[in-house]
């Protein structure tokens, strides 16, 4: 799911220079993302619930509108949840049991255990 991690990341540092239309495509992009994208995939949950929450809560805190952020808090709760609490959260830590991709420079390589970057958004 590096779709939404770069969507975000891009969002993030061109919300500066986005006219008003620009802003509502991005707000229409992140609705999309929100409506199709599935925060637990085969492998579990990811990276995907921590970069949802980030892009909304970033649209959010830029336009200082909270009209999607306040729509969507229980389901990015909801996959924050997936991602720090029960089965994917161990001794302090992200886990996962079964191999997935990671973050940074070893993405192409699956991994199981901790997850590192995970759990520094975490702290």
């Amino acid at each position: 799911m590096l779709w939404t991690r770069d969507f975000e990341y891009t969002m993030e540092f061109m919300l500066p220079l986005m006219d008003s239309a620009a802003l509502a495509a991005t707000h229409q992009q992140a609705n999309y993302i929100l409506d199709t994208r599935p925060v637990v995939t085969d492998v579990g949950p990811g990276d995907e619930p921590v970069f949802q929450a980030k892009m909304v809560a970033n649209l959010a805190n830029f336009t200082a509108n909270s009209t999607l952020f306040c729509s969507r808090v229980g389901q990015l709760w909801k996959g924050l949840g997936l991602v720090y609490a029960g089965p994917s959260f161990k001794d302090g830590l992200v886990y996962t049991p079964t191999p997935q991709s990671g973050y940074g420079f070893t993405d192409s390589i699956l991994k199981s255990g901790h997850h590192l970057f995970d759990s520094v958004i975490h702290r």
